[in-house]
């Protein structure tokens, strides 16, 4: 027997030694609610809404302690409050909410970067972006990652944002490095940091999603945005989750994590059960669902005014308006081109947002117009030669199989293009006024702030004259209402302003 003693008490010390390792990193199951592109707080046909995500996100978290939630960017614009606040009423909703961390996405900044600071600041919870700088230095407001000690492990997040969005935003002076190489640089670095789990929040379209997941083997899950998808991919070595936009589903991460010791390695393991949970049909949290109320309130009071009727129907579907001539984008060109008195006006039809379709004799109000131009853009003027006037008209034709934003509405111009030819020799005749554009000539030309700006790849216009600058001009949608008043009735009309072959 006392042979036996060393022996089992040899035993009784392995015993110990494990459970004291079990004990110090217990199997554990942490969830992760994700939400992204969520800048609407009412439901829409049914689904999505603050007030009932809220419902489930109460229930899950009720049902696991170690639940966090995540959001992948676009919350501050575009929506018709956003006009008034640029994005405050989302900010504190998001923060009742309760979000662990976010990232920055491309309509974080369509106010600007001082309205993006200011709704930085707002925020009761942190927000990331890996390769966004102001200036040349990080910028304020935003950390390139983050770490949550959460059920025994410690998660890294960091955030990156796509790089084309100073194409699409007004970003003064922000600037979008490399995501891929941003996402290396900081997985690596969480990985140093002791991170057991790295998670990329991840505001970019699918195909860099993927090419950033096979290049950055030590992100383990990328929490997405930017697309508007519902996604679930796992490949047994990372997963890839999209929730849609505006809260129509949650996506639900159920990660089961633990940690064996190997000689004197700790190897941290995880298995997933992911899904996208429907809002659809779910009762409404009262405390989100009253403060929705509260700013809907501010909004009747204000939008529920009466412009002018129109004579025929409307259209600004998304796909119309980012593929061809459009009775409201004419509306709209003509009005810019009236409140100017330039020689020709265009728009671009991604600034169009409400997709909706306007039968004959509605009666069109604040609110209609207002969610048609959210963005707060102005009207300016530029001087153009024909030459800058070509080159931008064919950069709004240069991407319409693709249904790309910088589809130009027009107003004093005449234009027939090849959309199967060469992009930047596609127009075959262009007209300004009844007489074939001088390419020496100058021209007055009204726009928006943002395509003067450059965005939607306008960059020929960037350094134009201006006759009307950003800071004196009259707020877009001011100047379609004023149109729209004044006439009283406004008429549905495409007359081949632009047409294709």
């Amino acid at each position: 027997m006392r042979g036996l003693l060393p022996v089992a008490f040899a035993v009784l010390s392995l015993l110990s030694a494990a459970a004291a390792a079990i004990a110090q990193t217990p199997p554990s199951k942490i969830t992760l609610i994700h939400f992204n592109d969520t800048d609407q707080m009412s439901p829409r046909d049914g689904a999505g809404g603050v007030a009932p995500a809220m419902t489930l996100i109460r229930k899950l978290r009720a049902e696991n302690p170690h639940t966090l939630l995540t959001f992948g960017g676009d919350m501050f614009s575009p929506s018709l409050m956003s006009s008034f606040d640029h994005g405050a009423h989302m900010v504190a909703l998001a923060s009742t909410m309760g979000i662990d961390v976010a990232v920055v996405g491309n309509h974080e900044f369509d106010f600007g970067p001082e309205e993006t600071k200011a709704r930085l600041r707002e925020s009761k919870f942190p927000w990331l972006g890996a390769n966004v700088t102001d200036g040349g230095k990080p910028l304020a407001g935003i950390a390139p990652s983050f770490i949550r000690d959460i059920g025994g492990y410690r998660l890294g997040f960091f955030g990156v944002i796509t790089e084309r969005s100073g194409e699409t935003t007004g970003i003064g002076s922000l600037a979008f490095s490399n995501a891929r190489e941003a996402a290396q640089r900081e997985a690596r670095a969480l990985r140093a940091q002791g991170a057991d789990i790295v998670i990329g929040l991840c505001h970019l379209p699918f195909g860099s999603e993927m090419a950033l997941l096979r290049a950055v083997p030590e992100v383990d899950l990328c929490l997405s945005g930017d697309d508007h998808i519902g996604t679930i991919l796992y490949d047994r070595k990372q997963l890839l989750v999209e929730a849609g936009s505006n809260l129509q589903f949650l996506a639900v991460i159920d990660l089961h994590v633990s940690k064996q010791k190997l000689g004197d390695r700790e190897v941290v393991s995880w298995r997933p059960e992911a899904r996208l949970l429907s809002t659809a049909g779910v009762a409404p949290d009262v405390e989100l669902a009253g403060l929705v109320a509260g700013y809907n309130a501010k909004l009747d009071v204000s939008l529920n005014v009466p412009l002018g009727t129109a004579v025929g129907a409307f259209d600004t579907r998304h796909d119309l308006v980012r593929r061809q001539e459009a009775a409201f984008g004419n509306l709209l060109a003509d009005a810019m081109r009236a409140a100017t008195g330039a020689d020709v006006a265009l728009t671009n039809g991604g600034g169009l947002r409400a997709d909706k379709q306007y039968p004959d004799g509605h009666v069109f109000t604040r609110r209609d117009i207002l969610s048609e131009l959210p963005f707060g853009n102005v009207l300016v003027e530029l001087r153009v030669t024909g030459a800058q006037l070509r080159e931008a008209l064919e950069n709004g034709v240069s991407f319409v199989e693709n249904g790309a934003g910088r589809f130009p509405h027009v107003s004093g111009i005449a234009l027939d293009y090849d959309s199967r030819a060469k992009r930047g020799a596609r127009i075959v005749s262009l007209t300004v006024n009844g007489q074939a554009l001088d390419p020496a000539a100058t021209y007055t030309f009204a726009t928006n702030d943002f395509v003067a700006r450059g965005g939607d790849n306008y960059l020929m216009l960037r350094d134009a004259p201006r006759l009307i600058e950003e800071k004196d001009g009259k707020l877009l949608a001011t100047v379609l209402m004023d149109h729209i008043a004044a006439q009283k009735t406004v008429t549905a009309r495409t007359d081949g302003r632009v047409t294709a072959r």
